[in-house]
């Protein structure tokens, strides 16, 4: 039997107050705040919880194809989180600038979410980090799906320089044929960049698909990005929209995050 938790996140105070979501881990520091929580057995102990705005945002499942797994959903009626409709936990740690860091997780999308080719999400993104609450531009890596397609997109100053705000970025990895309602293992080792120092390689299910050399990111941004994960729209949408996340590792090295 399934068994269905409901967790209601969005009461839970944050590990620090601040005057927005920007300032949430303010005065701390990356060696203070651990890994997050991987998601395993509702563990998101340390994951921050202010894009989290309703109860149905965050629920667990013990059993989603033989895994526990975090379900993140939105629905059309929700209020909005910073101009969009979202059920993201936020890994307070922030990279610093040409820092190398290593991220796995899993995530099963549901067929329906194939199906509704109006609907464009975010299912992760690496937000960047402005100075004195200055706006975020696009964020430097994101993994999202439009119209049953899934995407891996890369900004950085050229790029939008070139495209502005509405653009695609580069697109690292795009494709139709991708298996629904069954796990995706996400690999993304990341040597975060502005210059041509940059490094992004991205696998799934263990095979490498996607490859960036070169700038990644921004020059103002005063700290690397900061990691998210769950589901994200600015557009409108007419039915709720759901997916699975389970497994989240963080390390600072491939042989570190094979070991986790």
């Amino acid at each position: 039997m399934k068994l269905i938790i409901q967790v209601c996140v969005f009461l839970i105070a944050p590990l620090v107050v601040g005057a927005g979501l920007a300032a949430e881990f303010t005065g701390l520091k990356n060696g203070d705040l651990m890994n997050p929580g991987n998601l395993l057995q509702g563990n998101v102990k340390n994951w921050s919880k202010k894009r989290i705005g309703t109860s149905h945002g965050l629920t667990f499942e013990d059993d989603v194809k033989g895994v526990y797994a975090a379900r993140f959903e939105i629905r059309p009626t929700d209020e909005k989180i910073s101009d969009g409709y979202r059920a993201e936990l936020r890994d307070p740690y922030v990279a610093s600038p040409n820092e190398e860091v290593w991220y796995r997780f899993r995530t099963l999308i549901p067929r329906q979410l194939l199906e509704d080719q109006d609907l464009s999400i975010v299912l992760a993104q690496w937000h960047d980090k402005k100075a004195n609450g200055a706006p975020a531009a696009r964020p430097p890596l994101a993994l999202r799906m439009k119209g049953g397609v899934l995407r891996a997109d890369l900004w950085n100053d050229e790029i939008f320089a070139a495209q502005g705000d509405n653009g695609d970025g580069k697109i690292l990895y795009e494709s139709g044929d991708f298996p629904a309602d069954e796990w995706i293992e996400f690999v993304f080792g990341v040597k975060w960049s502005p210059d041509d120092s940059g490094l992004v390689r991205m696998w799934m299910n263990g095979k490498l698909v996607a490859e960036h050399r070169g700038a990644i990111g921004y020059y103002d941004d005063i700290y690397g990005p900061y990691f998210k994960l769950g589901i994200y729209t600015v557009h409108d949408f007419k039915q709720p929209a759901f997916v699975y996340h389970s497994d989240y590792r963080r390390a600072a090295n491939q042989a570190s995050l094979d070991k986790e």
